[in-house]
Protein backbone atom coordinates (compact mmCIF):
# COMPACT_ATOMS: atom_id res chain seq x y z
CA UNK A 1 0.00 0.00 0.00
CA UNK A 2 1.67 3.59 -0.99
CA UNK A 3 1.36 6.57 1.24
CA UNK A 4 1.28 9.85 -0.23
CA UNK A 5 0.57 12.60 2.25
CA UNK A 6 -1.04 15.42 0.18
CA UNK A 7 -1.04 19.22 1.12
CA UNK A 8 -3.67 21.27 -0.05
CA UNK A 9 -2.47 24.28 1.93
CA UNK A 10 -3.41 26.84 -0.29
CA UNK A 11 -6.93 25.39 0.32
CA UNK A 12 -6.83 25.46 3.83
CA UNK A 13 -9.61 27.61 5.42
CA UNK A 14 -9.06 26.88 8.68
CA UNK A 15 -5.86 28.01 10.95
CA UNK A 16 -4.06 24.59 11.62
CA UNK A 17 -5.23 23.03 7.93
CA UNK A 18 -6.14 18.95 7.42
CA UNK A 19 -3.35 16.15 6.27
CA UNK A 20 -5.28 13.99 3.56
CA UNK A 21 -3.66 10.45 3.19
CA UNK A 22 -4.58 8.98 0.11
CA UNK A 23 -4.34 5.10 0.65
CA UNK A 24 -4.17 3.42 -2.67
CA UNK A 25 -5.42 -0.18 -2.54
CA UNK A 26 -3.49 -1.01 -5.39
CA UNK A 27 -0.49 -1.83 -3.49
CA UNK A 28 -0.46 -4.78 -1.35
CA UNK A 29 2.26 -3.57 1.58
CA UNK A 30 3.74 -0.58 2.76
CA UNK A 31 7.20 0.14 0.65
CA UNK A 32 9.48 0.23 3.91
CA UNK A 33 12.61 -1.38 4.19
CA UNK A 34 13.52 -4.16 6.31
CA UNK A 35 15.35 -3.78 9.78
CA UNK A 36 18.55 -4.65 10.13
CA UNK A 37 19.97 -7.86 11.92
CA UNK A 38 21.20 -5.99 14.80
CA UNK A 39 17.55 -3.97 14.70
CA UNK A 40 16.46 -3.42 18.42
CA UNK A 41 12.65 -4.00 16.70
CA UNK A 42 12.43 -7.68 15.01
CA UNK A 43 10.67 -8.46 11.80
CA UNK A 44 8.10 -9.98 13.27
CA UNK A 45 7.35 -7.09 15.33
CA UNK A 46 7.79 -4.67 12.92
CA UNK A 47 5.52 -6.43 10.47
CA UNK A 48 2.81 -6.19 13.14
CA UNK A 49 3.75 -2.63 14.08
CA UNK A 50 3.05 -2.33 10.30
CA UNK A 51 -0.58 -3.59 10.23
CA UNK A 52 -1.50 -1.64 13.30
CA UNK A 53 -0.51 1.29 11.62
CA UNK A 54 -2.34 0.41 8.10
CA UNK A 55 -5.29 0.65 10.77
CA UNK A 56 -4.56 3.47 12.24
CA UNK A 57 -3.90 5.60 9.17
CA UNK A 58 -7.10 4.48 7.78
CA UNK A 59 -9.07 5.45 11.00
CA UNK A 60 -7.63 8.71 11.27
CA UNK A 61 -7.42 9.45 7.86
CA UNK A 62 -11.19 8.83 8.09
CA UNK A 63 -12.00 11.43 11.20
CA UNK A 64 -9.74 13.88 10.55
CA UNK A 65 -10.15 14.09 6.65
CA UNK A 66 -12.68 15.08 4.30
CA UNK A 67 -13.41 11.98 1.65
CA UNK A 68 -11.28 11.90 -0.64
CA UNK A 69 -12.25 12.92 -4.26
CA UNK A 70 -13.50 16.42 -3.17
CA UNK A 71 -15.60 16.80 -0.30
CA UNK A 72 -15.84 20.26 1.62
CA UNK A 73 -12.93 22.38 3.47
CA UNK A 74 -13.58 22.99 7.18
CA UNK A 75 -15.65 25.66 8.06
CA UNK A 76 -14.24 29.04 7.92
CA UNK A 77 -13.22 30.04 11.07
CA UNK A 78 -12.16 34.17 10.35
CA UNK A 79 -14.22 36.55 11.52
CA UNK A 80 -13.04 40.43 12.12
CA UNK A 81 -11.63 40.76 15.23
CA UNK A 82 -11.35 44.60 17.30
CA UNK A 83 -7.93 44.21 18.38
CA UNK A 84 -5.05 43.01 16.08
CA UNK A 85 -3.56 39.67 17.52
CA UNK A 86 -6.39 38.07 18.66
CA UNK A 87 -5.82 33.84 18.50
CA UNK A 88 -7.72 32.45 16.07
CA UNK A 89 -8.23 28.59 17.37
CA UNK A 90 -8.09 25.80 15.44
CA UNK A 91 -11.24 24.41 13.87
CA UNK A 92 -13.24 22.43 15.78
CA UNK A 93 -13.52 18.70 14.20
CA UNK A 94 -16.42 17.63 12.24
CA UNK A 95 -17.55 14.99 15.03
CA UNK A 96 -16.42 13.83 18.36
CA UNK A 97 -13.36 11.96 17.94
CA UNK A 98 -12.37 8.33 19.17
CA UNK A 99 -9.29 7.55 21.12
CA UNK A 100 -6.41 8.36 19.24
CA UNK A 101 -5.66 5.21 16.92
CA UNK A 102 -2.15 6.47 16.03
CA UNK A 103 -0.12 7.13 19.65
CA UNK A 104 0.19 3.70 20.35
CA UNK A 105 1.92 2.55 17.30
CA UNK A 106 3.84 6.22 17.40
CA UNK A 107 5.23 5.60 21.09
CA UNK A 108 6.40 1.63 19.89
CA UNK A 109 9.96 1.44 20.08
CA UNK A 110 9.93 -0.61 17.00
CA UNK A 111 8.26 2.65 15.05
CA UNK A 112 11.44 3.87 13.95
CA UNK A 113 12.20 0.86 11.97
CA UNK A 114 9.91 2.23 9.65
CA UNK A 115 10.21 3.78 6.29
CA UNK A 116 11.35 7.54 6.87
CA UNK A 117 8.32 8.34 4.91
CA UNK A 118 5.83 6.44 6.42
CA UNK A 119 7.33 8.07 9.75
CA UNK A 120 6.18 11.62 8.63
CA UNK A 121 2.83 10.90 7.15
CA UNK A 122 1.91 9.09 10.76
CA UNK A 123 3.61 11.66 12.99
CA UNK A 124 1.89 14.47 10.97
CA UNK A 125 -1.49 12.98 11.06
CA UNK A 126 -0.98 12.63 14.92
CA UNK A 127 -0.04 16.44 15.09
CA UNK A 128 -2.97 17.06 13.24
CA UNK A 129 -4.71 15.02 15.71
CA UNK A 130 -3.36 16.52 18.79
CA UNK A 131 -4.10 20.02 17.34
CA UNK A 132 -8.04 19.15 17.08
CA UNK A 133 -7.53 17.48 20.91
CA UNK A 134 -5.87 20.89 22.12
CA UNK A 135 -2.84 18.59 23.33
CA UNK A 136 -0.50 21.52 22.42
CA UNK A 137 2.49 20.20 23.21
CA UNK A 138 1.94 16.99 22.12
CA UNK A 139 1.11 18.17 18.27
CA UNK A 140 4.32 20.70 18.57
CA UNK A 141 6.53 17.86 19.52
CA UNK A 142 5.06 15.31 17.13
CA UNK A 143 5.64 18.29 14.19
CA UNK A 144 8.90 18.87 15.25
CA UNK A 145 10.16 14.87 14.77
CA UNK A 146 8.26 15.07 11.65
CA UNK A 147 10.22 17.77 10.33
CA UNK A 148 13.29 16.46 11.53
CA UNK A 149 12.66 13.45 9.14
CA UNK A 150 12.37 15.50 6.16
CA UNK A 151 11.42 19.92 6.10
CA UNK A 152 9.82 19.72 2.91
CA UNK A 153 6.46 19.30 4.31
CA UNK A 154 4.21 23.08 4.81
CA UNK A 155 2.26 21.07 7.17
CA UNK A 156 4.77 20.01 9.57
CA UNK A 157 5.97 23.48 10.07
CA UNK A 158 2.65 25.26 9.91
CA UNK A 159 1.52 22.49 13.10
CA UNK A 160 4.43 23.90 15.10
CA UNK A 161 3.09 27.29 14.74
CA UNK A 162 0.00 27.00 15.60
CA UNK A 163 0.71 24.89 18.74
CA UNK A 164 3.33 27.22 20.02
CA UNK A 165 0.76 30.23 19.51
CA UNK A 166 -1.81 27.84 21.52
CA UNK A 167 0.67 26.85 24.07
CA UNK A 168 1.27 31.07 24.89
CA UNK A 169 5.25 30.59 24.59
CA UNK A 170 6.22 33.16 22.91
CA UNK A 171 9.99 32.72 22.27
CA UNK A 172 8.43 28.80 20.63
CA UNK A 173 6.26 30.70 18.63
CA UNK A 174 8.61 33.91 17.55
CA UNK A 175 11.17 30.70 16.20
CA UNK A 176 8.29 28.60 15.28
CA UNK A 177 6.88 31.38 13.16
CA UNK A 178 10.48 32.79 11.44
CA UNK A 179 11.69 29.16 10.54
CA UNK A 180 8.27 28.94 8.60
CA UNK A 181 8.60 31.93 6.98
CA UNK A 182 11.88 31.16 5.75
CA UNK A 183 11.03 28.04 4.55
CA UNK A 184 7.58 29.08 3.27
CA UNK A 185 7.71 32.70 2.73
CA UNK A 186 4.92 32.26 0.00
CA UNK A 187 2.51 30.40 2.05
CA UNK A 188 2.63 32.88 5.10
CA UNK A 189 -0.45 34.54 3.28
CA UNK A 190 -2.15 31.49 4.32
CA UNK A 191 -2.10 32.04 7.95
CA UNK A 192 -4.63 34.27 9.73
CA UNK A 193 -3.57 37.78 10.11
CA UNK A 194 -4.78 37.68 13.86
CA UNK A 195 -1.95 34.74 14.30
CA UNK A 196 0.92 36.40 12.64
CA UNK A 197 0.19 39.83 14.79
CA UNK A 198 -0.72 38.36 17.73
CA UNK A 199 2.97 36.59 17.78
CA UNK A 200 4.70 39.59 16.50
CA UNK A 201 2.90 42.32 19.07
CA UNK A 202 3.06 39.72 22.52
CA UNK A 203 6.45 39.91 22.44
CA UNK A 204 7.86 43.11 23.31
CA UNK A 205 10.23 42.07 26.45
CA UNK A 206 14.16 42.27 26.60
CA UNK A 207 14.64 38.72 26.66
CA UNK A 208 13.08 38.21 23.09
CA UNK A 209 14.12 41.50 21.47
CA UNK A 210 16.23 39.48 19.41
CA UNK A 211 14.03 37.03 18.13
CA UNK A 212 11.14 39.34 17.43
CA UNK A 213 13.74 41.43 15.45
CA UNK A 214 14.34 38.26 13.48
CA UNK A 215 10.40 37.89 12.83
CA UNK A 216 9.98 41.23 11.55
CA UNK A 217 12.92 41.22 9.25
CA UNK A 218 11.69 38.08 7.98
CA UNK A 219 8.33 39.42 7.64
CA UNK A 220 9.55 42.49 5.82
CA UNK A 221 11.52 40.76 3.83
CA UNK A 222 8.92 38.18 2.61
CA UNK A 223 7.03 41.75 2.46
CA UNK A 224 3.99 40.33 4.49
CA UNK A 225 0.43 42.60 4.39
CA UNK A 226 -2.67 41.97 6.07
CA UNK A 227 -5.50 40.39 3.73
CA UNK A 228 -6.86 43.94 4.10
CA UNK A 229 -4.40 45.50 1.82
CA UNK A 230 -3.11 47.86 4.34
CA UNK A 231 0.77 47.80 5.11
CA UNK A 232 1.22 46.41 9.07
CA UNK A 233 2.35 50.04 10.04
CA UNK A 234 2.70 49.18 13.38
CA UNK A 235 5.59 46.25 12.99
CA UNK A 236 7.56 48.06 10.21
CA UNK A 237 7.43 50.95 12.76
CA UNK A 238 8.84 48.38 15.44
CA UNK A 239 11.54 47.34 12.88
CA UNK A 240 12.18 50.67 11.97
CA UNK A 241 13.67 51.45 15.92
CA UNK A 242 15.21 48.19 15.91
CA UNK A 243 17.19 49.17 13.02
CA UNK A 244 18.15 52.63 14.23
CA UNK A 245 19.57 50.58 17.60
CA UNK A 246 21.70 48.75 15.32
CA UNK A 247 23.41 51.65 13.59
CA UNK A 248 21.11 50.84 10.71
CA UNK A 249 19.97 53.91 9.74
CA UNK A 250 19.39 53.46 5.82
CA UNK A 251 17.66 50.45 6.14
CA UNK A 252 15.64 52.23 9.13
CA UNK A 253 14.32 54.97 7.08
CA UNK A 254 13.32 52.29 4.31
CA UNK A 255 11.08 50.46 6.70
CA UNK A 256 9.73 53.42 8.03
CA UNK A 257 8.71 55.06 4.36
CA UNK A 258 5.66 52.16 4.59
CA UNK A 259 4.78 53.33 7.72
CA UNK A 260 1.52 54.84 6.85
CA UNK A 261 -1.10 55.20 9.31
CA UNK A 262 -1.25 58.72 11.39
CA UNK A 263 -1.42 57.05 14.74
CA UNK A 264 1.76 55.59 13.90
CA UNK A 265 3.31 58.87 12.04
CA UNK A 266 2.18 60.33 15.21
CA UNK A 267 4.45 58.33 17.34
CA UNK A 268 7.41 58.67 15.33
CA UNK A 269 7.17 62.27 15.25
CA UNK A 270 7.02 62.59 19.41
CA UNK A 271 9.51 59.70 19.98
CA UNK A 272 13.11 61.25 19.92
CA UNK A 273 14.68 57.79 18.81
CA UNK A 274 13.04 57.80 15.16
CA UNK A 275 15.07 61.21 14.55
CA UNK A 276 17.24 59.82 11.88
CA UNK A 277 14.12 58.22 10.15
CA UNK A 278 12.38 61.73 10.04
CA UNK A 279 15.21 63.33 8.67
CA UNK A 280 16.05 60.53 5.68
CA UNK A 281 13.31 62.99 3.75
CA UNK A 282 11.62 59.22 2.94
CA UNK A 283 9.03 59.56 5.94
CA UNK A 284 5.69 61.66 5.93
CA UNK A 285 5.57 64.70 8.45
CA UNK A 286 2.36 65.73 7.75
CA UNK A 287 -0.08 64.09 9.88
CA UNK A 288 -3.05 65.58 8.05
CA UNK A 289 -1.96 64.80 4.52
CA UNK A 290 -1.47 61.23 5.59
CA UNK A 291 -4.50 60.82 7.17
CA UNK A 292 -5.96 62.05 3.48
CA UNK A 293 -3.87 59.91 2.22
CA UNK A 294 -5.11 57.16 4.03
CA UNK A 295 -8.58 57.80 2.78
CA UNK A 296 -7.43 57.92 -0.52
CA UNK A 297 -5.59 54.59 -0.35
CA UNK A 298 -8.75 52.85 1.54
CA UNK A 299 -11.16 54.89 -1.42
CA UNK A 300 -8.63 52.81 -3.77
CA UNK A 301 -9.21 49.19 -1.84
CA UNK A 302 -13.13 49.71 -1.76
CA UNK A 303 -13.19 50.17 -5.58
CA UNK A 304 -10.73 47.44 -6.63
CA UNK A 305 -12.39 44.90 -3.84
CA UNK A 306 -16.48 46.33 -5.03
CA UNK A 307 -17.63 42.88 -3.10
CA UNK A 308 -15.57 43.14 0.17
CA UNK A 309 -17.25 45.22 2.56
CA UNK A 310 -14.61 44.97 4.70
CA UNK A 311 -12.73 47.54 2.86
CA UNK A 312 -15.44 50.00 2.80
CA UNK A 313 -15.07 48.75 6.90
CA UNK A 314 -11.79 50.81 6.40
CA UNK A 315 -12.56 53.62 4.71
CA UNK A 316 -15.30 54.18 7.32
CA UNK A 317 -12.43 54.27 9.85
CA UNK A 318 -9.92 56.39 7.70
CA UNK A 319 -12.46 59.10 7.25
CA UNK A 320 -13.77 58.80 11.02
CA UNK A 321 -10.25 59.14 12.01
CA UNK A 322 -9.58 62.27 9.36
CA UNK A 323 -12.22 64.01 11.14
CA UNK A 324 -14.45 63.49 8.18
CA UNK A 325 -17.63 62.19 10.00
CA UNK A 326 -20.51 63.26 7.48
CA UNK A 327 -18.93 61.32 4.96
CA UNK A 328 -18.65 58.63 7.12
CA UNK A 329 -22.00 58.56 8.38
CA UNK A 330 -23.42 59.21 4.33
CA UNK A 331 -20.66 55.57 3.46
CA UNK A 332 -22.21 53.46 5.85
CA UNK A 333 -25.67 54.51 5.69
CA UNK A 334 -25.39 53.47 2.20
CA UNK A 335 -23.81 50.26 2.78
CA UNK A 336 -26.20 49.34 5.14
CA UNK A 337 -28.63 50.14 2.49
CA UNK A 338 -26.82 47.62 0.35
CA UNK A 339 -26.63 44.66 2.40
CA UNK A 340 -30.26 45.17 3.25
CA UNK A 341 -31.37 45.41 -0.33
CA UNK A 342 -33.03 49.08 0.13
CA UNK A 343 -30.48 50.59 -2.77
CA UNK A 344 -31.66 50.86 -6.53
CA UNK A 345 -28.91 49.94 -9.45
CA UNK A 346 -26.50 48.88 -6.85
CA UNK A 347 -23.56 46.80 -8.78
CA UNK A 348 -21.63 45.19 -5.90
CA UNK A 349 -23.21 42.57 -3.94
CA UNK A 350 -21.11 42.45 -1.04
CA UNK A 351 -19.72 38.67 -0.22
CA UNK A 352 -18.11 39.08 3.68
CA UNK A 353 -21.20 40.79 4.51
CA UNK A 354 -22.38 38.75 7.35
CA UNK A 355 -18.89 39.22 9.17
CA UNK A 356 -18.41 42.77 8.19
CA UNK A 357 -21.80 44.80 8.92
CA UNK A 358 -21.14 44.70 12.33
CA UNK A 359 -18.03 46.48 11.90
CA UNK A 360 -19.92 48.69 9.62
CA UNK A 361 -22.41 49.93 12.21
CA UNK A 362 -19.49 50.55 14.85
CA UNK A 363 -17.73 52.93 12.33
CA UNK A 364 -21.19 54.56 11.87
CA UNK A 365 -21.82 54.80 15.68
CA UNK A 366 -17.88 56.81 16.31
CA UNK A 367 -19.12 59.12 13.89
CA UNK A 368 -22.25 59.67 15.20
CA UNK A 369 -20.50 59.91 18.61
CA UNK A 370 -17.94 62.44 17.11
CA UNK A 371 -21.27 65.04 16.55
CA UNK A 372 -22.62 64.39 19.48
CA UNK A 373 -25.44 62.10 18.68
CA UNK A 374 -24.83 59.76 21.14
CA UNK A 375 -28.76 58.18 21.31
CA UNK A 376 -28.12 57.41 17.99
CA UNK A 377 -24.45 55.97 18.30
CA UNK A 378 -25.57 53.07 21.19
CA UNK A 379 -28.32 52.44 18.49
CA UNK A 380 -25.91 52.04 16.00
CA UNK A 381 -23.74 49.81 18.40
CA UNK A 382 -27.07 47.93 19.49
CA UNK A 383 -27.30 46.64 16.09
CA UNK A 384 -24.12 45.71 15.51
CA UNK A 385 -24.46 43.51 18.71
CA UNK A 386 -27.96 42.41 17.55
CA UNK A 387 -27.56 41.73 13.83
CA UNK A 388 -28.16 38.28 13.11
CA UNK A 389 -25.00 37.61 11.31
CA UNK A 390 -22.65 38.75 13.77
CA UNK A 391 -19.46 36.67 13.70
CA UNK A 392 -18.00 38.60 16.62
CA UNK A 393 -20.58 39.49 19.84
CA UNK A 394 -18.49 39.46 22.58
CA UNK A 395 -16.20 42.69 20.91
CA UNK A 396 -19.54 44.02 20.07
CA UNK A 397 -21.08 43.73 23.48
CA UNK A 398 -17.63 45.22 24.59
CA UNK A 399 -17.98 48.14 23.18
CA UNK A 400 -21.45 48.84 23.47
CA UNK A 401 -21.22 48.47 27.13
CA UNK A 402 -17.89 51.27 26.90
CA UNK A 403 -20.24 53.59 25.57
CA UNK A 404 -22.80 53.17 28.27
CA UNK A 405 -20.23 53.77 31.02
CA UNK A 406 -19.64 57.03 29.11
CA UNK A 407 -23.19 57.79 29.38
CA UNK A 408 -23.53 57.19 33.30
CA UNK A 409 -25.21 53.75 32.84
CA UNK A 410 -23.17 51.40 34.35
CA UNK A 411 -25.41 48.87 35.22
CA UNK A 412 -26.40 48.40 31.87
CA UNK A 413 -22.87 48.01 30.83
CA UNK A 414 -22.33 45.28 33.41
CA UNK A 415 -25.10 43.16 32.63
CA UNK A 416 -23.65 43.08 28.70
CA UNK A 417 -20.19 41.42 29.74
CA UNK A 418 -19.93 38.10 28.31
CA UNK A 419 -18.42 35.21 30.20
CA UNK A 420 -14.91 35.72 30.29
CA UNK A 421 -13.92 32.08 28.95
CA UNK A 422 -15.51 33.42 25.53
CA UNK A 423 -13.24 36.30 25.21
CA UNK A 424 -9.26 37.03 23.73
CA UNK A 425 -6.90 38.10 26.39
CA UNK A 426 -7.18 41.59 25.08
CA UNK A 427 -10.81 40.92 25.32
CA UNK A 428 -10.75 40.64 29.46
CA UNK A 429 -8.63 43.54 29.77
CA UNK A 430 -11.64 45.71 28.00
CA UNK A 431 -14.02 44.16 30.27
CA UNK A 432 -11.60 44.73 33.26
CA UNK A 433 -12.05 48.28 32.07
CA UNK A 434 -15.64 48.04 31.76
CA UNK A 435 -15.97 47.04 35.64
CA UNK A 436 -13.53 49.16 36.86
CA UNK A 437 -15.49 52.04 35.42
CA UNK A 438 -19.05 51.20 36.14
CA UNK A 439 -17.31 50.39 39.87
CA UNK A 440 -16.34 53.87 40.45
CA UNK A 441 -19.51 55.19 39.01
CA UNK A 442 -21.39 53.18 41.44
CA UNK A 443 -18.87 53.88 44.17
CA UNK A 444 -18.00 50.21 44.61
CA UNK A 445 -14.27 50.16 45.62
CA UNK A 446 -14.01 46.94 46.08
CA UNK A 447 -14.97 45.64 42.88
CA UNK A 448 -13.07 48.57 41.67
CA UNK A 449 -9.92 47.44 43.30
CA UNK A 450 -10.49 43.67 41.70
CA UNK A 451 -10.96 45.11 37.86
CA UNK A 452 -7.84 47.35 38.50
CA UNK A 453 -6.06 44.39 39.95
CA UNK A 454 -6.68 42.42 36.96
CA UNK A 455 -5.35 44.99 34.11
CA UNK A 456 -2.33 45.49 36.27
CA UNK A 457 -1.28 41.65 36.08
CA UNK A 458 -2.27 42.47 32.18
CA UNK A 459 -0.12 44.83 31.05
CA UNK A 460 1.94 42.79 28.94
CA UNK A 461 -1.68 42.88 27.02
CA UNK A 462 -2.51 46.06 26.89
CA UNK A 463 -0.74 48.94 28.81
CA UNK A 464 -3.22 51.14 27.58
CA UNK A 465 -6.44 49.88 29.14
CA UNK A 466 -4.65 50.38 32.79
CA UNK A 467 -3.74 53.45 31.87
CA UNK A 468 -7.42 54.35 30.44
CA UNK A 469 -8.90 52.74 33.76
CA UNK A 470 -6.57 54.66 35.92
CA UNK A 471 -8.19 58.15 34.35
CA UNK A 472 -11.49 56.87 34.29
CA UNK A 473 -12.00 56.09 38.02
CA UNK A 474 -10.09 59.39 38.58
CA UNK A 475 -6.84 58.27 40.30
CA UNK A 476 -4.27 60.84 38.94
CA UNK A 477 -1.30 60.00 40.65
CA UNK A 478 -1.99 56.34 39.99
CA UNK A 479 -2.15 57.20 36.30
CA UNK A 480 0.59 59.69 36.42
CA UNK A 481 2.98 56.72 38.31
CA UNK A 482 2.16 54.32 35.68
CA UNK A 483 2.52 56.68 32.85
CA UNK A 484 6.05 57.76 34.21
CA UNK A 485 7.40 54.36 34.28
CA UNK A 486 5.71 53.80 30.85
CA UNK A 487 7.86 56.58 29.05
CA UNK A 488 11.25 55.23 31.17
CA UNK A 489 10.95 51.61 29.44
CA UNK A 490 12.15 51.93 26.27
CA UNK A 491 9.79 48.88 24.74
CA UNK A 492 6.97 50.67 26.38
CA UNK A 493 7.71 54.27 25.54
CA UNK A 494 6.08 54.57 22.02
CA UNK A 495 2.48 53.50 23.02
CA UNK A 496 2.71 55.70 26.38
CA UNK A 497 3.91 58.90 23.88
CA UNK A 498 0.53 58.48 21.58
CA UNK A 499 -1.48 57.94 24.89
CA UNK A 500 -0.68 61.52 26.06
CA UNK A 501 -0.37 63.30 22.66
CA UNK A 502 -3.63 65.89 22.43
CA UNK A 503 -5.70 65.16 19.08
CA UNK A 504 -9.39 67.00 17.78
CA UNK A 505 -11.69 67.37 20.66
CA UNK A 506 -14.85 65.61 19.29
CA UNK A 507 -17.92 66.04 21.02
CA UNK A 508 -18.15 63.69 24.36
CA UNK A 509 -20.80 63.05 27.20
CA UNK A 510 -19.62 65.28 29.99
CA UNK A 511 -18.11 62.05 31.66
CA UNK A 512 -15.95 61.90 29.33
CA UNK A 513 -14.87 65.27 29.28
CA UNK A 514 -14.09 65.28 32.75
CA UNK A 515 -11.72 62.31 31.59
CA UNK A 516 -10.27 64.21 28.99
CA UNK A 517 -9.83 67.30 31.73
CA UNK A 518 -7.83 64.70 33.82
CA UNK A 519 -5.74 63.43 30.93
CA UNK A 520 -4.77 67.16 30.64
CA UNK A 521 -3.48 67.35 33.90
CA UNK A 522 -1.13 64.67 33.74
CA UNK A 523 0.37 66.31 30.77
CA UNK A 524 0.90 69.39 32.67
CA UNK A 525 1.92 67.34 35.84
CA UNK A 526 5.86 68.12 36.87
CA UNK A 527 6.56 64.80 36.89
CA UNK A 528 5.38 63.51 33.89
CA UNK A 529 7.25 66.98 32.22
CA UNK A 530 10.54 65.66 33.41
CA UNK A 531 10.13 62.08 32.28
CA UNK A 532 9.41 63.46 29.03
CA UNK A 533 12.30 65.42 28.86
CA UNK A 534 15.14 64.39 26.08
CA UNK A 535 13.14 61.27 25.03
CA UNK A 536 9.84 62.37 23.55
CA UNK A 537 6.89 65.34 22.59
CA UNK A 538 3.41 66.32 23.45
CA UNK A 539 1.69 68.06 20.33
CA UNK A 540 -1.77 68.75 18.77
CA UNK A 541 -2.83 66.75 16.22
CA UNK A 542 -5.65 66.90 13.65
CA UNK A 543 -6.80 63.89 14.11
CA UNK A 544 -9.92 62.05 16.01
CA UNK A 545 -8.70 61.14 19.91
CA UNK A 546 -7.79 57.73 20.57
CA UNK A 547 -8.53 57.12 24.12
CA UNK A 548 -11.77 59.50 24.63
Amino acid sequence: MTITLRAGFRGWRSPVGVAIVALSAASPAFEAPQPAANDIATQSTVDALRAQLQTALLSTQRQLAAPLGGASAPADSSSAASQPGAPASPAAPHAPLDPDPLRAVIDAPAFTALDRSVQQVALTLDAEWALRTREWRRAFDLATRANALSDQNVIDWSIKVQAAVMLNDQSLALTSLTDFGRHWGRALTEFPDETILRVTNGARTPALAQARFDLLQMLYDARWQPRSGREPDLLWRDLSLMLIERRRAAEAAQVASHVHDPYQLVILQSDVRYKPVLSSGLVSTDVRRSALDEIARSEHLVQSRPHSLASVVQLANAEVAALQDARALELTAHSISVVQGKSDGVAAVYADSAAQLSWIYHAQAKALRDLGRFEEALDSLQRAVSWSGNKDPVSHKLNLAAALCELDRPQEALRLLPDAEQTSAYGRTVMALVRATAAAELDDTPSQQAALAELRASTDVSPTNLFTALITVGDEDAAAEYLVARLRDPFARADALLDIQMFAKTAVPPRVQRWRQLLSRLRERADVREALRGIGSVRDYPLRERLF
